[in-house]
């Protein structure tokens, strides 16, 4: 399923909430992102995107059934109108500054104002330590440097999204 029905880039009028029409093109409503070219881990699944507010760069997490999680770009220059298809581009893996081990199961992330990227792992993850954190992330190296633990303050668990104050 995922394949085939899922990782869809629709564009949508912020007016009437409806999917804008034709956005990529004549006969193309949305674009499917392809993950096949991240590298040889199975990745599968957009868990979140969020635009660099400083670069107005598109990036993507991606993962796989395994939990496994990966920093991409979408290449809107490399959209191939015929196929429908908008290349991701590998950017990082999210790996934490305490052990330099990749974090398993990053779910969503936001830019703040300046351009700083935080992520969020989940109960998913690999090791306890990295359980629902907050994550400073550098795009380009991968590096992420953890908050703090969301569910020491709040008493639930698996975080999906997060969401920076936009205006600052």
């Amino acid at each position: 399923v995922h394949q085939d029905e899922e990782n869809l880039l629709f564009q949508v009028d912020t007016e009437t909430g409806t999917i804008v029409r034709d956005a990529f093109g004549e006969g193309y409503d949305y674009l499917k992102i392809d993950l096949s070219g991240l590298s040889d881990l199975p990745y599968n699944n957009v868990k979140d995107m969020a635009v660099d507010p400083v670069t107005g760069t598109f990036y993507i997490l991606a993962g796989t059934e395994a939990f496994d999680s990966a920093l991409a770009t979408l290449d809107f220059d490399a959209a191939d109108l015929t196929t429908g298809l908008i290349p991701a581009r590998l950017v990082s893996i999210p790996t934490s500054t305490q052990d330099g081990a990749p974090i398993l199961d990053v779910e969503g992330m936001s830019f703040t104002p300046d351009g700083t990227l935080y992520v969020i792992s989940t109960n998913n993850s690999n090791s306890e330590a990295n359980y629902d954190m907050l994550w400073r992330l550098d795009p380009g190296s991968g590096e992420a440097t953890p908050i703090t633990r969301l569910s020491d303050d709040v008493d639930a668990v698996d975080y999906e999204a997060i969401a920076c104050n936009s205006a600052g």
